[in-house]
């Protein structure tokens, strides 16, 4: 697989203040605890219009950043 193209949100017909607001919803997310971590990737057209983390990968002084290609372990909690 190649690597995607950068590209400015208006380039894809997305919304640049839209997207923003997105991305703050999740920043504050994580600042106020509602979260741990996250990272996000937009992709359209096949351009890249945003790559960014939140958080860190785990609690506790020294613990790395989450960048944007970060992996997470997920679970289904609902099942029994």
């Amino acid at each position: 697989m190649g690597v995607l193209e950068t590209g400015l949100p208006e380039e894809v017909g997305v919304d640049a203040k839209g997207l923003e607001r997105a991305e703050g919803h999740l920043s504050n997310a994580v600042e106020l605890g509602e979260i741990g971590a996250a990272s996000l990737t937009v992709v359209r057209r096949g351009k890249v219009i945003l790559e960014r983390g939140y958080g860190l990968m785990y609690p506790g002084a020294g613990a790395p950043s989450v960048n944007a290609d970060a992996v997470f372990l997920l679970a289904s909690i609902t099942k029994p």
